[in-house]
């Protein structure tokens, strides 16, 4: 009997094992959501084709990533390649809820080669590394007021790029993120920003870069503005 009640035992408790982990698995997703149920493909979000124009407008599927704090991150897909003009959507629905879009994901439109214009989402707050990264013929981009960090390697290689407006409350530029974009003329880094990474303008030799902020005020490396035209500091620079 003694035996018995040992194999019976044990026996509950092989099969209690797997239940209750993945009771446990159940509970992290629901709170915390996993990789396989924290990313949906949203349909029916409108691109335009400038080059044939808005009566012939097409539809593009965006991969995206939902964010633990119910906003949404726009992530890599091989299809953006295909397109000259991408307008990102402000806010998508999911589920039934209606989420901003707030993130710009790693690799996101690396490499999209055609890409000439794309409009940022309004409540955008990152763009993360090399999101940008050989968009050669990228010449049009507004950045919104909101974006607070630009990654690494976010815009290089962009060498047709040739303006940027850089908004109040931007507070970081990460390293090698404008690296090569030799079309850039003319920027100013509002007071806000507190952080510049190593060559994070290399090779931009015909820009020159405004910092409306005093040098010592503003951390970055001895070769953040490696080859740049001129450099000035101007902590007046219509901020303040």
């Amino acid at each position: 009997m003694k035996q018995l009640k040992v194999f019976i035992t044990s026996i509950l408790f092989i099969l209690f094992i797997p239940i209750s982990i993945k009771w446990l698995e159940f509970l992290y997703n629901n709170i915390y959501g996993s990789k396989e149920t924290s990313s949906s493909v949203v349909d029916n979000q409108t691109l335009y084709n400038e080059e044939k124009g808005n009566n012939n407008a097409k539809q593009i599927k965006f991969k995206l990533k939902i964010l633990p704090n119910s906003t949404v991150e726009v992530r890599f897909s091989e299809s953006y390649k295909e397109y000259d003009t991408i307008i990102i959507p402000d806010v998508v629905h999911i589920n039934g809820m209606e989420m901003s879009v707030t993130n710009i994901g790693e690799e996101a439109f690396n490499d999209c080669s055609k890409l000439k214009k794309i409009v940022l989402p309004s409540q955008l707050r990152h763009i993360d590394k090399r999101a940008f990264s050989g968009c050669t013929e990228l010449t049009n981009i507004t950045v919104p007021s909101t974006l607070i960090n630009i990654g690494d390697y976010a815009f290089y290689r962009c060498k047709n790029l040739m303006f940027l407006d850089f908004p109040h409350g931007l507070q970081s530029i990460q390293r090698y993120a404008f690296s090569n974009c030799i079309g850039l003329a003319r920027i100013t880094l509002p007071p806000s920003v507190g952080y510049v990474g190593s060559k994070a303008f290399e090779s931009c030799t015909n820009l020159t870069v405004i910092v409306g902020n005093k040098k010592e005020n503003v951390n970055f490396e001895k070769d953040t503005f490696k080859d740049c035209k001129s450099v000035l500091f101007k902590p007046t620079i219509g901020y303040f």
